[in-house]
């Protein structure tokens, strides 16, 4: 489905969300809380087992509530991950299956939590910012660093794309609703 879509309870007060997180999906993903409090970046909670990778739930649920606290108003944004062709050929079935579990999880985090889950397309917000063939996430480090410059330190490295992209999909949906 092609687009921007929400799902799940409102998070919405007098018309504006207060804290938005946002989440790039993946075993290296990450999440950034954007509120009156400032900018907040961490990892995703992964834990690895006999069944491989996946959200330690737990752990992103204890996160998710000290980032917006019950008293709060706020909602999830995350991409909406689904098969897509690489050079040609469809995404290993393993890092699918992996997405889409992953979506999956904090759909129903968030509906456990009573938040909104907003899903963004990675060629809504990529637009929005004019990243195109970032291949190695430098132009949504850059991008990020830009926009929230105390981030930057967290963005250095070529493997801290993830927590960029976090950073834009949570400025791109904020800005969005304000």
């Amino acid at each position: 489905m092609g687009g921007d879509q929400a799902a799940g309870p409102t998070a919405e007060h007098g018309g504006a969300v207060v804290i938005v997180v946002g989440i790039d999906l993946g075993v290296t993903g990450a999440l950034t809380a954007i509120g009156p409090q400032g900018l907040t970046v961490h990892d995703l909670p992964i834990i690895e087992d006999d069944r491989g990778k996946r959200l330690n739930a737990p752990a992103f649920v204890t996160l998710v509530r000290q980032l917006i606290p019950a008293s709060e108003t706020g909602l999830l944004a995350a991409e909406n991950v689904h098969v897509m062709q690489v050079k040609g050929r469809a995404m290993s079935h393993s890092t699918e299956t992996t997405l889409v579990g992953l979506r999956y999880a904090v759909q129903a985090v968030a509906d456990c939590l009573r938040l909104r889950l907003e899903l963004v397309t990675p060629q809504s917000w990529k637009k929005h910012y004019g990243i195109k063939a970032d291949t190695k996430g430098q132009q949504a480090r850059e991008t990020a660093a830009r926009l929230y410059p105390e981030a930057a330190p967290m963005l250095a490295r070529v493997k801290d794309h993830n927590r960029a992209e976090s950073v834009l999909i949570a400025h791109y949906v904020r800005s969005k609703k304000a």
